[in-house]
């Protein structure tokens, strides 16, 4: 029963290994066509090709259908102050609309916005790839470490052996970085996208759980190492 058992985990890593030297290879090849993509956008002269991008927005507040009706005085009203409300302004996703019109009827508002053209040439969009390329090689790295669980798993005479902990340990070292990698990444390209690069700094906390259970496993395989240790010295 207890061969058994070994044999199916061993098994179980082997298909592990499998799937992972598949995924590197997958990976290693995406980040090397995406690293000289990078390079060569890098050295795209700033002007030779430039994209201009803006954008509008429309706010609809339909007050009939929570059975409201807007009177005539305040129609008025805010129909003949479009000088103060064009003064005003939107923000949506990084983005800052100026108001243009605003029309009042009986049945509600609709306000009109546009935002300020944003330029950038294609040399600007180089940070993102290499931002895309970083988190290429992080991802090989992952699963560097995860092929190196599995073959582990897949020799090993126990689960509880010191070469599957170490490797579990690297594992859960290896996805540290991802914590705080993908909130970094998000800020940058949002801000090159919208002309206001910024760096935004915060905590994966489902990341952070896996983490901690992986480590947490690890400790839980140590003290079954400890356990089958003194089993087998009484037996």
């Amino acid at each position: 029963m207890k061969q058994e058992a070994i044999s199916k985990i061993n098994k179980m890593g082997q298909i592990g290994q499998i799937f992972a030297l598949i995924a590197k290879i997958l990976i290693g090849f995406g980040t090397v066509v995406l690293l000289v993509s990078t390079i060569l956008v890098a050295f795209i002269p700033q002007e030779f090709v430039n994209i201009t991008a803006g954008g509008t927005a429309q706010v609809a507040v339909d007050l009939e259908s929570i059975g409201v009706s807007m009177s005539e005085a305040d129609q008025k009203l805010i129909n003949s102050s479009q000088t103060d409300v064009t003064s005003g302004s939107l923000a949506a996703n990084g983005i800052e609309y100026k108001v243009d019109e605003m029309k009042a009827d009986e049945d509600g508002l609709l306000i009109n916005a546009s935002a300020d053209n944003i330029t950038f040439s294609l040399h600007d969009i180089w940070s993102v790839m290499f931002i895309g390329t970083l988190a290429m090689i992080m991802s090989f790295v992952t699963l560097w470490f995860i092929g190196s669980l599995c073959k582990a798993v897949r020799y090993c005479k126990t689960p509880f052996e010191e070469n599957v902990i170490k490797k579990m340990q690297h594992l859960a070292i290896s996805l540290i970085p991802w914590a705080c990698f993908s909130s970094i990444s998000d800020g940058m390209s949002a801000g090159m996208m919208y002309g206001k690069p910024q760096v935004n700094l915060s905590v994966d906390l489902g990341m952070v759980l896996v983490i901690v259970i992986i480590f947490a496993l690890t400790y839980i395989f140590k003290y079954g190492a400890v356990l089958q240790q003194e089993s087998d010295e009484t037996l």
